[in-house]
Formats: structure tokens, sequence, C-alpha cells
């Protein structure tokens, strides 16, 4: 790859690649060293946000100029006194070297630029503040280098089907892809890791490995069929060569690199991986992403069965054996609120616990009395012990919608600042975190909560899509599965699929994905499991600690008998260990409890 680099015909190099396949620091990092040295001029890095601009500038361009005496003499560290060389801005002689988040129009604006690099393409924003797509920002800002050595380098794990950049780029150039040459027969082949591989068209052998007894892994030779074996794999990569598939398309170079190919990865540990995420859509998503380096066709993870979902509805009152932990998502409407309790267990495996609705305008205090009084219901575990609110197992974290009667919201939230009560509010992008920010808001003081929405119904659809299997007489069931009882009926499934998943295009004529409302449906039980896997988010408990003191609590109870459970000594906690758990939202709840 990094012949092209210095090939004078090539403008424009695209690399959609696996993790652990160290393409950036070889396609990015070293390019970017080899022109301060040898052919300076100036040059853009373009990560996914300003964060990530950072982190890239220090981790990699200061290491790199710290370790390498050649760059060391023309290049200054940050922590060096000089108003040329900052942390997003460096110059050497004959050049300098710009380092911008994606989503800063301003960051692409009055530079003119002889070499840019674009890292991580898929993690960027749809568009740079609304001024357009980042690469073609990019490209419009080398037209003055135009014939003169310039260079647009494009780096990124894949993602979507169809709406992947890294993929329409790699698609556009003339397509490279690694063939390693057979050590028994000398026969080049591209490694294919099945059937199902996007490029499986290039070939037609594919890895070999039990999925019974995962001990070995192999590839047979496309040609003389002999099996390469994984100590033969660093021979056969290192006499292989690329060749493009695409020959008549000049000026842009494309490579395709999977683990595979990788010498940080081997096959057998590809396989496992392989084994384990195959039940598993959201395993099974990052493993085709990620170690494959192909693009995840997604669609079909939103479409949904509702006649399947209502045969798993299973006959159950009390709080199931497996739960140990309770929360509750609260959607406010205008003339009530919807709440759903779920219980949660190892896994991440869910129970529909109970389906209320509170009538009554949420501008009347009555109404947010009775949401009181039904947060303080106490539950009872099949094992007979009861669950009570804000105790170790009970009910220990509440998310309530504020996009609808927000005043009235922040002021109940803020009366309850000893409890794990939280306002929150979505906000749109799939490439967000489930919880993207927790603060005091200003006006009131409320804790708020601002959510990945279109992440968390995703992973919603992904875990309805989960199905139950069996491995002779033992039940398998995936992580994630959800549990429904008999509250939950077709309204019920109605409402909790009553969004799908479509890819649009924005106003800038780009494609991009949007949920939905499908019609004459109302989306008010999705929202409350939204709501409820951002407060088991938010709670981040320790589920083996607090599955050992439920065994310590029914054990008790057990030797005392069927006499009514003693009231339980658990402090509430104080100040200072609500202001601790703000500050570090990231660490398990109970540590702090």
């Amino acid at each position: 790859m990094m012949d092209v680099i210095t090939d004078p015909s090539i403008d424009e190099i695209t690399l959609m690649k696996s993790v652990r396949s160290g393409g950036t620091q070889a396609i990015i990092d070293n390019a970017i060293g080899y022109f301060i040295d040898q052919d300076p001029g100036p040059m853009l890095v373009v990560q996914p946000g300003i964060v990530e601009a950072k982190n890239w500038s220090k981790d990699h361009l200061d290491t790199m100029v710290r370790d390498t005496p050649s760059l060391r003499q023309k290049v200054q560290s940050e922590k060096v006194k000089d108003k040329k060389n900052e942390i997003l801005h460096k110059t050497f002689p004959g050049g300098l070297l710009y380092i911008i988040g994606s989503n800063s129009a301003a960051g692409f604006r009055q530079k003119t630029i002889q070499r840019a690099f674009l890292d991580d393409v898929d993690a960027y924003d749809v568009s740079a503040s609304g001024e357009g797509d980042q690469i073609e920002l990019s490209r419009n800002r080398t037209i003055t280098y135009m014939y003169h050595h310039r260079k647009i380098i494009k780096v990124s794990n894949p993602t979507t089907r169809g709406l992947s950049r890294i993929e329409a780029e790699f698609l556009s150039s003339d397509m490279r892809f690694y063939y390693g040459k057979c050590p028994h027969c000398g026969f080049s082949q591209f490694l294919l890791f099945s059937a199902a591989s996007q490029f499986a068209h290039l070939g037609r052998s594919f890895l070999h490995f039990d999925k019974e007894n995962l001990s070995w892994a192999y590839y047979p030779c496309e040609n003389c069929k002999k099996p390469i074996e994984e100590k033969l794999k660093t021979q056969m990569i290192r006499e292989g060569r690329w060749i493009p598939t695409r020959p008549d398309v000049k000026g842009h170079a494309g490579f395709h690199l999977s683990e595979m190919i990788s010498p940080f990865s081997n096959w057998l540990e590809i396989a496992r991986s392989f084994t384990k995420a195959q039940k598993n859509r959201e395993r099974l998503r990052v493993f085709i992403n990620q170690r494959l380096g192909e693009t995840f066709i997604e669609d079909k993870s939103t479409e949904i069965n509702e006649d399947d979902l209502r045969t798993r509805v299973e006959d159950y009152t009390l709080v199931p054996e497996g739960v140990i932990v309770l929360t509750c998502g609260v959607d406010v409407q205008g003339d009530r609120l919807e709440c759903v309790t779920l219980g949660w267990g190892r896994g991440e495996h869910s129970w529909l616990i109970d389906r209320r609705m509170i009538i009554g305008s949420p501008e009347r205090g009555e109404t947010w009395r009775e949401l009181d009084a039904y947060l303080e219901t106490v539950w009872m575990h099949e094992s007979g012990v009861e669950l009570k609110p804000w105790s170790s197992n009970g009910l220990n974290a509440v998310c309530i919608d504020s996009s609808f009667s927000t005043e009235n919201v922040y002021r109940y939230v803020k009366r309850r600042q000893m409890r794990r009560i939280y306002a929150v509010k979505g906000d749109e992008g799939f490439k967000k975190p489930f919880v993207i920010r927790l603060y005091h808001e200003k006006r009131i003081g409320a804790r708020l909560a601002i959510l990945g929405v279109d992440a968390l119904k995703l992973r919603i659809y992904d875990r309805l899509n989960g199905v139950k299997t069996r491995d002779g007489e033992v039940e398998i069931i995936p992580p994630g599965y959800m549990h429904f009882n008999r509250q939950a009926d077709a309204d019920f499934f109605d409402q909790l699929t009553a969004e799908k998943l479509t890819t649009v295009r924005t106003k800038q004529g780009y494609p991009t994905r949007k949920w939905i409302l499908k019609e004459s449906r109302r989306n008010e039980m999705l929202d409350c499991y939204v709501y409820n896997l951002a407060a088991y988010t938010l709670l981040n408990p320790n589920m083996e600690k607090l599955a050992e003191i439920l065994v310590d609590r029914i054990d008790a109870a057990k030797q005392r008998g069927p006499v009514e459970e003693t009231q339980e000594e658990e402090s509430k906690p104080n100040a200072a260990t609500i202001r601790r758990h703000l500050m570090r939202p990231k660490k398990s709840w109970l540590n702090n409890y």
C-alpha cells in the first residue's frame, strides 16, 4: 500500500479495513511522517470529532515525532512553548499540518491543502455543520494541487451496506484485494471467511473449522485442495500481491484488508469469534464490520414478525427468578403517563414486570403523586423475597421523558435527587452512545440525560429478533433476550414495533437511516423500553454482586420460615454519594450505594 503513496498517477487512496490490521498506522501515520521528512507541503487530517483529533495528535503524531530523529528535528512537540506548534496545528520546514474534527465546517474553510487524510470515515457526522460531505469538502481544498502530487487518503472500518461511506469510496476505486500464494502449489487466491462474505464471488474456497471442537482451523487451497495451516499463513501472505479487480479505474487505488490476512490475528481466533457472534445480531454486526472488514445488511435486523412475538408471551405474575434489579421508563403524554417496569438479569436479559397507565394531565400535581405511589410499589419475587424500591434488588433507576411538559418533569426530578430518577431527552444519530451526556440542567437543576435514541431503538429491535434455540436437551437463550408476561397484548406489541428503519435522503442528497412511525401506530411502549434501557445503562449495575445479595436474602428468608420479612436496614445515599455518582456516571452505582 505504501507504494501508491509516492505514485504520482494516484490521486486518491481508499482503505476499507478490519480492526487490528495496522491500516491507520501504515497508510496515515507513516505517510504523514514520510511527507514531513521527504516531500513537505500543506496537509489536513480529519478525525470524527475534536476529541479524536486531539487524541490522534497526542498519541500518534507526537509519539511518532518523538521516536523518529529526522522528524524530531523538524516538528516541535506541543509541550514546547512555540506558537507555531499546538495540538491541532503543526508547522515544519516547507509545510504545515491541520488536525480537525469532521463536524466542523470552519475547519475546512480558507485552507489550501495538498494532501488530506480522512480517518475513521464511517464515524463522521452526515454533514460538516450542514455544509456538506467531508470527503467532497476535502477534495475541494486540494484542487490547487490537482497536478502537483495531491493525495486524498480515506481509511475506515465499514458499517452498514448501502450507507457506508468507505464502502462507496471503495466501490468507486480500482478495488484491490490481496491474493496469497499457496505454499504447496503456488496458486494465488483471495482468502475468504465464508460463502456469505460480501466478496464471495472472488473465490471458491473458505476457512474450515470444526464448530463442535474449536481446536483447529485451516484454509484449503482453491487449486490443489491441500490444507494450508495457520503456521504457513505468514509465508502465504509474504509471497502474495495486491490485484485490482477494476483495472480500468485510474487515479483511485482502493484496498480491502481483512483479519484473514492480518499478521496480528489468527484463523482459529476468528472462528471462535464467529461461533460466539452468529446467534446474536449485535455481535454478528461487530464481527462482520470489524473482523472481516465488510458491510452489514442492517435492514433485516429491524424486520419484526409481530405474530412470533405474541407466541413468546410467558405465564408469570411474580417477579421471575432470573431478575436481579428493576428499572422503570415513563413516557409523558398530554393526558396521561405511560409506565413500564422491567426486570434485568445476567446477560442483560429483561422481563416485562408491569405496564401501568396513570390517567391525568402532567400539569396536575395529582398525576405526579400517583406516579410517586407507583414507584413505591413493593414487588414480590418468585422466591418469596420482597423487592422494595431503592433497595439493593428493587427498583433502582427511573427515566422520565421530558420532551412534553418539560418544566413539570424537571421539578418532579429535582425534588427526588436522593434517588436515581432522571429526566431524559433524545438526540438523533446512530453513531451516538446510549447516554450522550448526563448533567444538571441550568433552569431548575434537575438531572438530565441526553440519549442516543436511534442507537437505543436499534438495540431493542436487535433483541426482539433474538430467539431461543436448543442444543440437545439444553435450551440456549441469547444475550439480551426479552421476556414478556400476559400484560403484553396485541396493542402492546403494536406499540413496541411501531417504527421501522428506512433509508432516506438528506437535504444535501446523502443517504441516511431514519426511524419512521408506521401508519396509524402509537409508539409509547417502544419509548418506554428505550427509557428502561437508558436507565439500565445509567445504573451500570454490578450484576454479580447484586445476585450474591439476592441469594443471601433468599437464604435468610428460608431460614426464618413463612413469617413476614423484617424491614431491611438499608441506608439511603447521602448528598455526597449522589455527587460522586453524577461525577462518575460510568462507575457501577452499587459501589457507591
